[in-house]
């Protein structure tokens, strides 16, 4: 399949009931879906390896050194989201046993997970199918979207989704009144991105200007995938260097900036939001999972998602012990943005160790313009 950032389209997939289909084709078919999962910036945290009838997802620790990845936090949800799509995958292709072991060997810390695959041949339920082709349709929608609400099928499909997964919890906000708290609570959070140089830097390092570049790195954002044009455009080439953005910033670029970046919330279906109740390394690979198998679920019944987790990180921080990072003025920000987002998501038990790890914003928006590529070498 031919990649291109202006469409999406499923590949041919293997016919694992063909006799001229080798395993070998079934495991890098997998191996391919694995790397159509969502990251950071689309920076790609993970190696994904092939070894007899097993499929090792490692941790690639370098790929983001910044604040965006504290203690491994964006990395680990999406190798979770890459495990989920092999997982999917398999069961599309009727592969009849599939066994995930997190963190399998302690002399290998990076290496996530080990997945196991009897390769003997299964019948495979439509609906199974129907998930496993989404994986090559799914994608990131910045554009506006509608404000009519879910459906009661359409709300009980994406709790469903999150159902398999222990501990994972889905709250979805669709009230005028929430998504104003929401709005103000990721628009003060988002000032951050704007305003600290290193945050500033790595986005524009993730930006990739023209088509060519897109294609030469397979990695970072596009601008048409970003939703920017024209004044947009012009507005992240003058601001490129550091000084400019700092310059900038005096007369409230930040504030604007982050306001812009966050207005999307009060422009959907509704508000979601995936808790997890631990913290640890696995936890998150296992929420990773859940916040996939949602993704893929609302791309099957034709539904847009925006992550908004610059909030849920900054508040993942702050919850684990490490506020210091922050200037006064931030910590003032921030605490104004996470009383806000307490009160939307009210029901969640923050106090109970339950943390929020994934924002999101869903409903039907404008047909996207560009697509982020994938890079296939390891």
């Amino acid at each position: 399949m031919k990649k291109s950032i202006r469409s999406r389209e499923i590949p041919l997939l293997p016919d694992f009931y063909d006799n001229n289909t080798c395993h070998e084709e079934i495991l890098n078919y997998l191996v391919r879906a694995g790397r159509q999962a969502p990251s950071w910036y689309n920076c790609q945290p993970w190696k994904i390896k092939i070894s007899e009838n097993k499929i090792e997802v490692l941790l690639d620790s370098k790929a983001d050194k910044t604040i965006y990845d504290w203690h491994n936090f964006n990395s680990l949800l999406a190798c979770g989201a890459a495990i989920e799509n092999i997982v999917i995958a398999g069961k599309g292709r009727g592969i009849n046993g599939i066994n995930v072991k997190f963190f399998p060997d302690k002399a290998e810390p990076l290496l996530v997970a080990r997945i196991t695959l009897n390769l003997d041949k299964t019948t495979t339920d439509i609906s199974e199918i129907a998930l496993e082709r989404s994986i090559w349709l799914r994608h990131t929608n910045t554009l506006p979207f509608d404000s009519i609400l879910l459906t009661g099928d359409e709300k009980r499909t994406l709790f469903n989704a999150i159902e398999p997964f222990e501990d994972i919890s889905l709250y979805l906000l669709d009230s005028e009144k929430d998504k104003r708290h929401v709005f103000q609570a990721a628009a003060n959070a988002e000032q951050l991105r704007f305003s600290r140089q290193e945050l500033h830097e790595q986005l524009h390092r993730m930006i990739r200007w023209n088509e060519e570049q897109s294609m030469a790195k397979k990695t970072g954002y596009t601008l048409p995938s970003m939703g920017v044009c024209g004044f947009g455009k012009l507005f992240f080439r003058i601001t490129r260097p550091w000084l400019a953005m700092r310059f900038m910033n005096v007369f409230g670029a930040s504030r604007g900036q982050a306001k812009r970046a966050s207005q999307g919330l009060m422009h959907a279906s509704a508000i979601g939001l995936l808790t997890v109740k631990r913290k640890e390394d696995v936890d998150l690979l296992k929420a990773g999972q859940a916040m996939e198998n949602l993704w893929l679920q609302a791309t099957r019944l034709g539904l847009d998602v925006q992550p908004h987790t610059t909030l849920t990180l900054f508040h993942w921080i702050w919850v684990r012990g490490d506020s210091e990072m922050y200037s006064q003025a931030e910590k003032k920000i921030l605490l104004n943005s996470f009383r806000q987002f307490k009160q939307a998501f009210s029901a969640v038990r923050f106090e109970e160790e339950e943390f929020g790890y994934f924002l999101f914003r869903i409903g039907r928006g404008s047909k996207v313009g560009g697509y982020t590529l994938r890079d296939s070498n390891d």
